[in-house]
C-alpha cells in the first residue's frame, strides 16, 4: 500500500477534507492528521492509495500546488526508521538536538541546579513584591473613592 507525505497543510483543515481532497486522484485506504500529544496541529499528514500509480498522480498533481492559501509539499512516504530521512528538528521530533535539550533537565548538574534554584527564589520575590504593590494601589484607590 502506497503511501503519500503531505507537508504544510493550512491551520484549519479538517480530517473530512483532506480525505476528500487527496480522493480526487484515485481510492484512498485511509489518511490522517498528525497532532503533538498536546493536542496542537502539525500541519502534516498522510494518505495512503490503493494502487502506486494512484499514489504518483496524487505526487504530481497536489506538490507544489495551493490548499487554501498553503503551498503544498507531496512525497512519497518513507519507511520508519529509513537512514535517508534528514534529521529531525522539530522539538517535538525525539532524536532532534531541540529535543534533547527539553528533556536534558533532568540531568542537570548541581552547579545548574542551584543557579535555578536561586533563580526561582529571585522570582518568588519579585512576584511578592508585585501583589504588595498592587494591593497597596486598590487601598490608595478605594482610599480616594471614599
Amino acid at each position: 500500500m502506497p503511501r503519500i507525505f503531505v507537508k504544510n497543510l493550512p491551520a484549519g483543515i479538517t480530517e473530512d477534507r483532506f480525505r476528500e481532497t487527496f480522493s480526487t486522484v484515485g481510492d484512498t485506504t485511509d489518511a490522517r492528521l498528525i497532532y503533538t500529544p498536546s493536542g496542537v496541529f502539525r500541519n502534516f499528514g498522510f494518505v495512503g492509495y490503493a494502487r502506486q500509480e494512484d499514489a504518483e498522480q496524487a505526487i504530481g498533481q497536489f506538490n507544489k500546488s495551493f490548499l487554501g492559501s498553503s503551498r503544498l509539499q507531496v512525497e512519497l512516504a518513507r519507511a520508519f526508521g529509513d537512514q535517508s530521512i534528514p534529521r529531525p528538528w522539530s522539538r517535538h521530533s525525539a532524536g532532534s538536538s531541540a529535543n534533547k535539550q527539553s528533556t536534558a533537565g533532568s540531568t542537570q548538574s548541581e552547579d545548574d541546579s542551584s543557579d535555578d534554584e536561586q533563580a526561582s527564589e529571585k522570582n518568588k520575590k519579585k512576584e511578592k513584591k508585585m501583589t504588595t504593590t498592587t494591593k497597596e494601589k486598590k487601598m490608595k484607590k478605594k482610599s480616594k473613592e471614599e
